[in-house]
């Protein structure tokens, strides 16, 4: 029986990775370890459905759980908690990590957890592990009858070794280092308004620099080499530079050269400690600049009273440009919406980035307010507006609309635009139906509702943790204000996705991702949950309505086969919805698009039910199996037809203007379609079409590779 199952989920920019090792929860485990307690890591990476976790964790031989909760995965962690407290009523639930202490103090009534641990989580946990009162344990808030008690706080002391080590504990394994990486300190003396990790009662927390060298050693046991990525995720790794040059020094002394990451302060370093740092093969830096306004620098607090903020950013660029020159790829982080900013400063930041072409070596933020920062709690002295989200955290911190203009100019210099590149291939992969060898998920990837079926209960059941919604609407409802909950996108307010997640928020169903969409004039727009884009997204749709329009297509693609040329105009007409009826990626058994309507399941746009509502997942799997079964048996292919051609008689949803034999035949006579259809949806995908003359004739080569001639 295990003492305590550790679980956090991990979170980025909206996507769920799963339930991964982390190395906070490395410290927690491997001091219970040291103390003999029985702990283990709760790991389920790249999830399907969030019930099947819920499962999983219900099944361990344990009564006591402690979750690891930040900003970005509050809202699926406190889905799995109330679904766990469902099912395993009695037993002890614990959080800890940067917004236990909030919380604790707002938040109790909607999360079924025990006791939230505010600081200095491995010791506070041994001593409730151990029985202990919790009255007489420190940096609690916790449950009594309908009371909320707080405990006094506590610091333990500045040494990380006394809290082990994650990996040569035997907690985290060494196979995982890549992905979750090792500190050498925390804290940071910085005291930036907008930063939630500010030094706690200003104490730094140091491993040794022997304790160091013997986890490094410990891990080149089983992994080694320049090519393995070691990220040092100290808050600001060189905040003593004798010690880093100590530890520089006997890196290279022990041989541990591994490929080395870290984030710092320009007034940190110098020129000797970036060679030192690049001789121990650092590859890769951040540093703060935060903004290339000195008026603002200032105001942040990031300097300290004696430093002149036009010097620091001197400074900064000199260390970016040794940096750059030792082999070390360096990125500034920059951000935007700091408080007292206006458009002029702003436009600042931006010259400084174009100045210095740091396009492709600047880390964009837009400032958001997260709880225990300064701008958090004093919200109104910095004229900061910020407020819950539906889901509560992240919060929502608010721009002028200055950021706007901001946001067109960053898009202008080539950042930020491969997020709507990304919305716009999964959405041609969905509508036609080619998912490009992508693994087989178990849950439905894509569900097509109408707005009033979008809480049903199916979608709680089957769809994938980073499924999404399509929403058939031809209004939305949308602020004219900017915002931002992720620090990396500006979004807007729209009316119908906040009432959406505020009704699963209530249901306690996690709703990952929505997209709002509308068909006209042969192009479907689309809203991608509430990030803002200056031009609507939208991709024009190839309309196959009767016979006389496939012939067309027929044609052309008799033309592609035998010359290897395709028209500009052609492919200009759009996307070939369904296109897997063409290209041998039938994904009709794994279910990754379906649609509900009245209570009716739909898959692959057609008009016969696969099911209802009502059935189980794997009832509607049966049935998509009875029914290829049932079509492969009634074909009757010409058996000297090509084997490839065999597969496309096995489509269950022919097009409507043909019948199944016709359809067939189509398909055997024209057996090189797929291959246009195909080469027309992944151009879609990739390039811009605006950007070629209408009357331009592309060359395709076998790699699919092509030249433009006229």
């Amino acid at each position: 029986m295990q003492e305590l199952v550790l679980t956090y989920m991990n979170c980025y920019n909206g996507y769920v990775s799963g339930a991964e090792y982390q190395l906070d929860c490395g410290y927690i485990g491997s001091y219970l370890l040291k103390n003999h307690v029985k702990v283990l890591q709760y790991i389920h990476k790249n999830p399907n459905r969030y019930m099947e976790m819920v499962k999983e964790l219900n099944e361990f031989d344990c009564e006591k759980y402690l979750f690891y909760i930040n900003e970005y995965n509050y809202y699926v962690s406190k889905v799995i908690i109330n679904r766990l407290r469902e099912v395993k009523p009695y037993c002890l639930i614990m959080i800890a990590g940067p917004s236990a202490e909030y919380i604790g103090k707002n938040h109790m009534s909607q999360i079924q957890v025990d006791v939230c641990i505010t600081d200095e989580a491995p010791y506070i946990i041994l001593q409730i592990l151990k029985g202990l009162p919790y009255k007489d344990i420190p940096n609690l808030i916790y449950r009594e009858t309908s009371n909320l008690i707080m405990t006094c706080k506590k610091d333990y002391g500045n040494q990380l070794d006394s809290l082990s080590f994650p990996y040569s504990s035997g907690f985290i394994p060494v196979s995982e280092i890549q992905n979750v990486g090792m500190l050498t300190s925390s804290g940071c003396y910085g005291n930036c308004l907008f930063c939630s990790y500010k030094l706690k009662g200003k104490i730094f927390k140091l491993h040794t620099i022997d304790g160091i060298i013997d986890e490094l050693k410990f891990i080149s046991k089983f992994v080694k080499g320049k090519d393995i990525n070691i990220n040092f995720l100290d808050d600001c790794f060189s905040v003593n530079p004798e010690r880093t040059y100590e530890l520089c020094e006997r890196l290279i002394e022990n041989k541990l050269i591994f490929r080395y990451w870290c984030c710092t302060r320009a007034d940190l370093l110098n020129e000797e400690l970036v060679s030192l740092m690049a001789k121990c093969n650092f590859k890769e830096m951040v540093i703060g600049l935060e903004t290339a306004s000195p008026r603002i620098l200032k105001a942040l607090g990031k300097l300290q009273d004696t430093q002149d903020p036009n010097n620091y950013i001197k400074h900064l660029q000199h260390m970016y440009n040794v940096a750059m020159a030792k082999g070390i790829n360096p990125y500034l982080s920059i951000n935007f919406g700091l408080p007292y900013e206006d458009r002029i400063e702003a436009n600042q930041s931006i010259e400084y980035i174009k100045q210095h072409n740091l396009e492709k070596n600047s880390s964009i933020c837009y400032m958001t307010a997260f709880p225990e920062s300064k701008i958090f709690d004093a919200s109104e002295k910095y004229n900061v507006i910020k407020e819950p989200s539906p889901v509560i955290m992240p919060y929502r911190t608010y721009y002028k609309q200055y950021m706007e203009e901001v946001y067109y100019k960053l898009t202008k210099l080539g950042i930020d635009t491969n997020r709507v590149k990304k919305v716009k291939r999964n959405v041609i992969d969905v509508l036609a139906g080619t998912f490009n060898g992508k693994q087989q998920e178990k849950g439905i990837s894509n569900v097509f509702v109408t707005h009033n079926d979008i809480s049903k209960e199916c979608i709680h059941k089957w769809l994938n943790i980073n499924g999404t919604v399509y929403i058939e609407t031809e209004k939305l409802h949308m602020k004219k204000d900017y915002y931002t909950d992720n620090r990396k996108n500006l979004k807007r307010t729209v009316r119908e996705y906040d009432e959406n997640l505020e009704r699963a928020y209530e249901d306690n169903i996690f709703l990952p991702n929505q997209i709002f969409y509308f068909k006209k004039n042969n192009r479907i727009y689309l809203q991608y949950n509430d990030n803002y884009t200056k031009i609507p997204i939208s991709i024009p749709i190839r309309e196959l309505t009767d016979k006389e329009d496939y012939k067309q297509l027929a044609n052309e693609a008799e033309q592609y086969h035998k010359t290897r040329r395709i028209k500009i105009k052609n492919i200009g007409l759009g996307i070939i919805e369904n296109a897997c009826r063409f290209t041998h990626e039938c994904s009709v058994n794994q279910l990754k698009r379906v649609e509900i309507s009245d209570d009716n399941l739909y898959c692959c746009g057609n008009t016969v039910p696969i099911g209802t509502t009502m059935l189980s997942y794997h009832q509607v799997l049966n049935n998509i199996h009875q029914l290829l079964k049932s079509t492969n048996q009634n074909n009757k292919c010409n058996t000297n037809i090509p084997s490839n051609s065999q597969k496309f008689c096995s489509c269950l949803f022919v097009p409507t203007c043909f019948d199944k034999k016709e359809f067939r035949d189509y398909m055997i006579e024209f057996y090189y379609i797929g291959e246009y259809v195909k080469f027309i949806n992944e151009f879609q995908k990739k390039y811009n079409i605006d950007e070629y003359n209408e009357e331009d004739i592309l060359l395709v080569k076998e790699n699919k590779q092509f030249i433009v001639i006229n």
